[in-house]
Order: structure tokens, then C-alpha cells, then sequence
């Protein structure tokens, strides 16, 4: 089995085929992955365009104009954070969903791609149904076209990955901090980083995802944001905490997907 694909392009079969001019761009740097994607999403009525490289693709983008993008992080020439920033900020593609699919799955690797604009971020490796799920939610959303996705779905998936994020922050900083400082002058802490969130981001609120499918960018910017408030507290209150080393164990923190 091709790493990062856990089902096999025939179980989309051709009875689930659909009328539509939507168009995929696939950026991975494997020939292999992309030809597999190709036959998945073209079996469901997808016209599919690729591409293996950072330029290859940017230029298949001005050229064929795609409806959304499955982006790869690990490419040859530009990496994929970057590809997908220069899209979000462009004039005529800033509307464009991004979905990040990459076996790069990395703390920093995940708040990156959602800061540069990435609508989704999927690990490589999971079911491919919430790739192919969460692709028609966002096209639902971008081109107003009903396309039967499972919301249900959509929600589990968006909610999982902050459910990730927040462990790993809860299972390195937080420990380490209650360990430190104990459980008290921790909880201080928290509670004055989470002043920075704007109403309605709390984190008692991202903890138990309650959040619109469609926000999880916004999400993971804001978790990203109470991260930032942690460190810059404990680097001005200059405990006797490593602050620079407990923030690189928590960001290269690797997140294993269910």
C-alpha cells in the first residue's frame, strides 16, 4: 500500500460518479500519490490536474484556474507553507480552499499551515473518506453546490485535530509547568493567556469544539495565539523554567492521527 493512502483508489467506484466541472489541483512531490489521488477523485466526477513540484504547481493554478487544492508540505523547490501563503495572499486565489495533505505533521508544522491560510490540514495516512470529505465540504462552501458531504464528518475531523493540538500543548507545557510552578501559579498563567483570545475563542471553548467545521482555521490561529501568551508570560516572569527549549519540545512535537 502507497504510504499515506489507507484505502485502495477502487472502493470509489464508478457508482458514485457525479456531473461537475469542478476541477482539483493535486501538489505532492510522489508521481506515485498523485496518480492515486487522480484515480480517487476522478472516479467521483472530479476533473483532477496535477503537479510535483512548488512551481510546477503555482503555474498549473494561473493556468487551469483549479476549484481547490490538495497541497503537500514536503515539495523539491518551494516548501508548501510557502505555496500556500502566496495563494491566501493573492488577489485572484485568496478564496481558493487549501487542504494541506502531508505526512509532516509536526506541532509547527500544523499552526504554519493554518497561519498561511490552509483551510484543512490532513494527515497522510488517515482514512482517505475524510480527504475526500472534507474536499467536498469546502467546494460546497466555495462554489454554493450541495455535493452530498458528511457534516457529521466534516465536525469529527476539524475537532480531532484541535483535540490534538491542545493535548500535546496540555501532555509538555502544561505538565511542565505544573510540575514547576505547581498547580496554582499554572492555572494563573493559563487563565491570563487565555485574555488575549477575543470573545467566543476561549479555550474551554476550542477544548470542546465548539466551533463551526468551516472555522477550524481560525481555531488553531487563535490556540496559536494562547500558545504565543503562555511563553511571552513565563519569558517576562523569568521562572525557573527553560523557556526556549520547552517551547521547541512542544512545537516539534510530533501529532500521531487516529
Amino acid at each position: 500500500m502507497l504510504p499515506g493512502i489507507s484505502e485502495s483508489a477502487d472502493q470509489f467506484g464508478d457508482g458514485e460518479l457525479h456531473m461537475r466541472s469542478q476541477k482539483l489541483l493535486i501538489i505532492d512531490n510522489s508521481p506515485v500519490q498523485c496518480q492515486t489521488l487522480s484515480r480517487v477523485f476522478r472516479r467521483l466526477g472530479y476533473d483532477v490536474v496535477t503537479a510535483t513540484g512548488g512551481v510546477d504547481g503555482l503555474t498549473r493554478v494561473a493556468e487551469q484556474r483549479p476549484d481547490a487544492i490538495i497541497l503537500d508540505l514536503l515539495l523539491p523547490d518551494i516548501d508548501g507553507v510557502q505555496i500556500c501563503r502566496q495563494l491566501k495572499q493573492g488577489a485572484e486565489t485568496n478564496r481558493l480552499p487549501v487542504i494541506l495533505f502531508t505526512g509532516r505533521t509536526r506541532v509547527i508544522d500544523i499552526l504554519h499551515g493554518f497561519q498561511a491560510g490552509a483551510d484543512m490540514f490532513i494527515a497522510k495516512g488517515l482514512t482517505l473518506m475524510k480527504l475526500v470529505n472534507f474536499v467536498k465540504a469546502l467546494l460546497a462552501e466555495h462554489t454554493h453546490e450541495a455535493d452530498g458531504f458528511d457534516v457529521q464528518m466534516a465536525m469529527k475531523t476539524s475537532q480531532e485535530l484541535l483535540r490534538m493540538l491542545i493535548g500535546a500543548f496540555d501532555g509538555i507545557v502544561r505538565a511542565r509547568l505544573e510540575l514547576a510552578l505547581g498547580l496554582n501559579a499554572t492555572a494563573s498563567i493559563l487563565d491570563q493567556a487565555t485574555k488575549e483570545l477575543p470573545t467566543g475563542w476561549k479555550l474551554q471553548a476550542l477544548r470542546e469544539g465548539m466551533y463551526w467545521y468551516l472555522d477550524i482555521r481560525q481555531a488553531v490561529i487563535q490556540f496559536a495565539t494562547f500558545v504565543s501568551a503562555v511563553f511571552q508570560i513565563l519569558e517576562q516572569k523569568r521562572e525557573d523554567i527553560e523557556v526556549g527549549h520547552l517551547k521547541e519540545a512542544f512545537e516539534h512535537q510530533l501529532i500521531f492521527f487516529d
